[in-house]
């Protein structure tokens, strides 16, 4: 990646860095449930949302949109916005709602990625999926292996294409390996959840869901980012695994990004020029 570009991100986005920003050395840690009602909402449902956990960022938040933008205005793909620190700064503030379901042991997975769902351009979220298949992300009694953290930079609302799932009390599929698909009842199982910015939410990885279709009348487009999280207990589902308590170094980080690029593109249109940028980016900083 250009050092120009790295420069022009650090200079105009003072507030995405540790080093200049002392708000990012301290973590407050607002909650609106108790650990339990957590544990209840995923034992039944599989996900949950922790409203305003991330009230105390609203800056950052509105910074790290601006930056999104930027980036898909310079036709660079918005998951180098997880270049700056301020991403892995606000996973590592959920901590304890990690460590609630997966263990203390818990780490980072290296697959995260940044969206801009563009109403204007008929945009929509990633099509219906499960992050892990039949029983691969569940333990012998049901409980998670693995969680996706997935947060609204902005509003997420049904109109500019906020999340849908289908809740694991409904979905007769959840688990079920060697079938996929839509497995209920009826539509109403099908549940939205629009959530705002500094909202969080959380689910397993055997949850299907997606991300809707934009609508011409909303007021914005929606970003969001999201990483996942496996127990520390079990192999890694994906290599490097990430220290949770560190943030990543520069070179990691930059190889990594070109690793989301390529191995989303199952999920999204690549361009022939976004494919050797990645490439790029893999060979220059890997290792």
């Amino acid at each position: 990646m250009s050092d120009i570009l790295l420069r022009k991100i650090r200079s105009q986005y003072e507030s995405l860095f540790v080093e200049t920003n002392a708000r990012l050395r301290t973590s407050e840690n607002p909650r609106s449930q108790t650990p339990a009602t957590r544990a209840r909402r995923m034992l039944v449902d599989g996900y949950f949302e922790e409203r305003g956990a991330l009230q105390n960022w609203g800056p950052e938040l509105a910074d790290f949109a601006r930056l999104v933008h930027d980036l898909h205005s310079a036709g660079i793909s918005p998951v180098v916005s997880y270049y700056t620190d301020f991403p892995w700064f606000i996973f590592q503030s959920l901590g304890d709602i990690f460590s609630e379901i997966l263990g203390e042991e818990y780490q980072h997975l290296p697959d995260f990625w940044v969206w801009r769902i563009d109403p204007a351009r008929g945009e929509a979220g990633w099509k219906p999926h499960r992050d892990k298949g039949g029983s691969l992300g569940l333990f012998p009694d049901g409980r998670p292996k693995s969680l996706t953290c997935w947060i609204p930079v902005n509003d997420a609302t049904p109109q500019n294409g906020c999340m849908y799932v289908v809740p694991k009390q409904h979905d007769k599929y959840y688990g079920v390996d060697g079938v996929d698909g839509l497995g209920i009842s009826g539509l109403s199982s099908i549940r939205a959840l629009p959530v705002d910015s500094g909202d969080v939410l959380v689910w397993d990885q055997t949850v299907l869901h997606w991300g809707a279709q934009s609508s011409e009348f909303a007021s914005h487009p929606r970003i969001s980012m999201a990483l996942e999280v496996q127990s520390g207990k079990i192999p890694a589902f994906d290599e490097p695994l990430l220290n949770p308590r560190e943030l990543p170094p520069e070179s990691l980080r930059l190889s990594l990004i070109g690793k989301q690029i390529l191995q989303y593109q199952h999920m999204y249109p690549l361009s022939d020029e976004s494919r050797v940028f990645a490439k790029t980016l893999v060979e220059q900083y890997d290792g």
